[in-house]
């Protein structure tokens, strides 16, 4: 009598897809998901990332693409269609799926003698964000709304959570923070000017303002350009620069007003020659990191003269200006209804979702 009992395969988890991609050791993976997309992923050049759904595998149980890199794993939305495919195939299933691998956070240790920064790598989508801590007090630098249990489970008492702009590309978690420990939630001043329909709730930072966390403080940075509150926020010889610069490139800045890009992107390029640039012997720690910096041992983040070195002189502004503008890519998906949420006008319950992808805030630079 044949055992007609739907075999199981053997999974791997979001943690050793990650530890994978970073130590470059090779694996393959299959998005068998009727919507597969490889780069949705945002995994690094190095992992074989092969699409084909479900209902379009071979039925000979041959593998789309050839004999895999390293060990083959199957991923489907949940985890549950890619167990039988996974046994069919003699391979892994991914635990959890896709949405195992965009809830999946790594956490790096930045270095400083002013505190101790943690910074909250989310691998689905390359956001960064912070917790600053000094004698059991944490400041919270950009938190995603989908990381607040993270925060919450791994970092001493919460007493402020400050975005450094209103974010395109994710839902912000200063609300949730704020609501769940009594942590002060902060803003950029001129964050205000956009329109946050409930601002009463809010601090207010303008640039020069300290905010005292323990024995330190951090200290805000204005650096318009990718929005007009853009701020960036100093930690000792680290800045926190939020999406205004990266480690490889600059902000793009026509999402806050595609009509004004011109004049934002000169704020831009001004906000990096006279504020940034003009710090020495600082560390950035950006808002973003692409894949190449991503997965790698170690915190995102790089010296000052390194960025400079890596993107070349902005002495010409109006060629940086126009390099800039001619350079942005395709919106952030979703953009319009995260900035919604993040102003407080609107209300979207499924924030997983509608953030997901490789991140889009940073120009073509």
């Amino acid at each position: 009598m044949t055992d007609s009992t739907p075999r199981s395969a053997a999974t791997m988890d979001a943690a050793t897809l990650y530890d994978r991609a970073v130590a470059r050791d090779p694996v393959t993976l299959l998005d068998v998901r009727a919507d597969a997309d490889p780069e949705q992923w945002n995994l690094p050049e190095w992992v074989d990332v092969r699409a084909t759904p479900a209902d379009e595998l071979p039925g000979d149980g041959s593998i789309p693409g050839g004999p895999p890199s390293g060990p083959l794993v199957v991923a489907c939305a949940l985890g549950k269609t890619s167990q039988s495919i996974a046994a069919r195939l003699d391979a892994l299933s991914l635990d959890g799926g896709y949405q195992g691998w965009a809830e999946y956070v790594d956490v790096a240790r930045v270095e400083t003698d002013a505190a101790t920064i943690r910074q909250f790598r989310r691998p689905a989508t390359g956001c960064l964000s912070y917790a600053v801590e000094s004698e059991g007090e944490t400041v919270l630098v950009d938190p995603l709304d989908s990381l607040v249990d993270s925060y919450l489970d791994t970092t001493s008492r919460i007493v402020a959570a400050v975005d450094t702009h209103v974010h395109a590309d994710h839902v912000s978690g200063v609300r949730s923070i704020a609501d769940a420990t009594g942590a002060t939630a902060m803003v950029p001043e001129r964050a205000l000017d956009r329109g946050i329909e409930d601002r009463e709730r809010f601090t207010p930072v303008a640039d020069g303002d300290r905010i005292p966390v323990g024995a330190t403080a951090i200290e805000a940075i204005h650096v318009p350009g990718h929005t007009t509150g853009t701020t960036a926020f100093r930690v000792g010889d680290v800045i926190l620069t939020g999406d205004s610069l990266f480690l490889d490139g600059v902000a793009r800045p026509d999402l806050e007003s595609p009509d004004d890009a011109e004049r934002a992107a000169q704020d831009l390029v001004d906000s990096l020659t006279e504020r940034l640039f003009a710090l020495d012997d600082v560390r950035i720690a950006p808002g973003h990191a692409v894949p190449a910096t991503l997965y790698r041992e170690g915190p995102a983040v790089d010296g000052i003269d390194a960025v400079r070195d890596r993107l070349g002189s902005f002495s010409d502004r109006d060629a940086a200006v126009e390099r800039i503008v001619g350079s942005t890519p395709p919106t952030p998906a979703n953009h319009e209804s995260i900035v919604a949420i993040n102003l407080g006008v609107s209300v979207d319950a499924d924030h997983a979702t509608i953030e997901l992808g490789p991140n889009n805030c940073a120009s073509g630079f």
